[in-house]
C-alpha cells in the first residue's frame, strides 16, 4: 500500500474561500452599520440644528417682548408724570379762581345776614377762621346759618368764641365772634350730610 499525498490544497482553499466570505459578509455588516450610524447622525444633527433655531427665534421673540415691556414701562412713567402736571395744573387753575370764589360767597354771606362784619380773616391749609363782629347777637347764629347752607364752599362751620363787648363812645354793646370752617377750593364738593 501506498501513501498518498494529496498535494492539492483543497480544504486550505475551501477554508480560504469560507473565511474570505465571513471577511465580506463582516466588511458588509460593517459598512450597513456605519451607514446607519451616519444616517442617525445625520438625524439628530437635524434636530439639533432645529432645536438651535428654534431657541434662537424663541429668545429672538423673548428680547423682542422685553424691548416692548421697555416701551410700555416708560409710555406708564410718561403717562403719569403727564397725569401729574395735569393735576398740578388743575390745582393751579383751582387755587387761582378759588379764593375770589370763596371771597364772593363770604360777602355773600354776609350781605344776606346784614349787621356783621369781617374784623380778620385767616386761611391756612384749607381752613378759615374768621374774626368777626355784629351790632346783634342773633346775627350771628344768621350768619353761621347763611355760610353754612347758602355757601357751596365752606362746610364744618363751628363758633369758637362770642363776647359782647361795650362801645365807650356810643354806649351801644356789640359782639365779637370767632368762627372756623373748612374752605373747599375748585374741583371739590361739599359733602350733602343726611
Amino acid at each position: 500500500m501506498r501513501m498518498r499525498i494529496n498535494l492539492l490544497p483543497t480544504k486550505f482553499s475551501k477554508k480560504r474561500a469560507q473565511n474570505v466570505q465571513e471577511l465580506i459578509i463582516m466588511v458588509v455588516i460593517l459598512v450597513v452599520t456605519l451607514a446607519g450610524l451616519f444616517v442617525w447622525y445625520k438625524a439628530l444633527d437635524n434636530k439639533l440644528t432645529t432645536a438651535k433655531r428654534n431657541v434662537r427665534e424663541v429668545q429672538a421673540q423673548v428680547d423682542k417682548l422685553k424691548q416692548d415691556i421697555a416701551k410700555v414701562d416708560e409710555f406708564k412713567a410718561s403717562t403719569k408724570v403727564l397725569e401729574d402736571k395735569l393735576k398740578v395744573i388743575d390745582e393751579l387753575k383751582a387755587k387761582k379762581t378759588g379764593p375770589v370764589l370763596v371771597l364772593d360767597e363770604l360777602a355773600t354771606a354776609i350781605t344776606l345776614t346784614g349787621d356783621v362784619w369781617v374784623r380778620r380773616l385767616v386761611e391756612k391749609e384749607g381752613v378759615m377762621e374768621l374774626q368777626m363782629s355784629s351790632l346783634r347777637q342773633d346775627k350771628i347764629s344768621d350768619f353761621m346759618l347763611a355760610l353754612e347752607s347758602k355757601a357751596k364752599l365752606f362746610q364744618n362751620v363751628r363758633l369758637i368764641l362770642t363776647e359782647a363787648q361795650k362801645d365807650k363812645d356810643k354806649d351801644d354793646t356789640y359782639y365779637n365772634f370767632t368762627v372756623s370752617c373748612e374752605v373747599l377750593y375748585g374741583g371739590q364738593q361739599k359733602q350733602e350730610q343726611e
